[in-house]
């Protein structure tokens, strides 16, 4: 009998940084070095439209040969990097509940960004803006609408985005390390993936796919037509695939909808 798999959209777009301890501005800076230059690196932190500072955030500095540098953000948003030499640096913030961010960076949650160049005496102002994280959860049923047991997961692409998801699913209780597959495009990244979660990574997105019911596609949206056309010779129509969504601003209101997905819809999409 043909199983027919209903999904709910299970995404879960939490910054790194929620795991990040911040303490009070005036102790939260470690690792710093002896004062070596006379630049200053300067700025605040806002969110939101109209622009709200950020207070308590964590800002890393990190460049021109020096150790990396923490400072906290005052009530105001605020933070101060002061006796530094010239160079380049980058520059990254954290809260939790928020996507960390990196400056001059298009997208939340992904580095380096811009480097700020300082010469020596020179006093740089910045702006760095932090979006708010956000979740969203849903329910996988039966044709029936009845909650199926835990079925075998893939995440197919498993970035900053990607690896919050398994955060969330593990976190949640969900699914245990061994009910996930993941994929990444380096080898390093998977020994990543693997010591952090406990899940299976692999470098094969066919391997990865081939043993799950529920599939995510977590990769750019301009990767995500080779990538089905990688694997759509295996995707069975018992299987389920879904495209991993970026954080929307507001959860929708009300329950959510489950939709079937069959791979005859997936493969047409892949192709045209």
């Amino acid at each position: 009998m043909r199983a027919a798999i209903a999904a709910s959209l299970v995404a879960v777009v939490a910054a790194a940084a929620a795991h990040t301890q911040v303490r009070d501005p005036a102790a939260v800076q470690r690792d710093a070095v002896a004062p070596s230059g006379a630049a200053v690196v300067s700025g605040v932190l806002t969110t939101d439209t109209p622009p709200r500072p950020v207070r308590r955030a964590t800002i890393r500095l990190s460049g021109a040969g020096a150790s990396t540098r923490l400072v906290g953000t005052d009530d105001e948003g605020r933070f101060v990097f002061d006796a530094l030499p010239a160079g380049t640096f980058t520059l990254s913030a954290t809260k939790p509940g928020y996507v960390q961010t990196f400056f001059g960076s298009k997208h939340p949650g992904r580095g380096p960004g811009m480097p700020v160049a300082v010469v020596e005496g020179q006093h740089v102002e910045v702006a760095l803006e932090i979006v708010r994280g956000a979740v969203i959860t849903g329910t996988i049923v039966d044709a029936r609408g009845n909650p199926t047991a835990k079925v075998p997961l893939a995440i197919l692409g498993a970035g900053r985005i990607g690896e919050s998801l398994i955060s969330g699913l593990l976190s949640s209780g969900w699914r245990e390390p061994g009910e996930i597959a993941a994929t990444a495009r380096r080898a390093e990244r998977v020994a990543e993936l693997r010591e952090r979660h406990g899940v299976e990574a692999t470098l094969s997105n066919h391997d990865a796919a081939a043993g799950a019911s529920l599939i995510v596609i977590s990769v750019k949206p301009q990767d995500i037509d080779a990538l089905l056309g990688e694997i759509g010779g295996l995707i069975l129509r018992e299987q389920t695939v879904l495209p991993e969504l970026p954080a929307a601003p507001e959860p929708p209101a009300g329950p959510f909808q489950t939709h079937r997905a069959h791979h005859p819809q997936v493969s047409r999409q892949a192709s045209g």
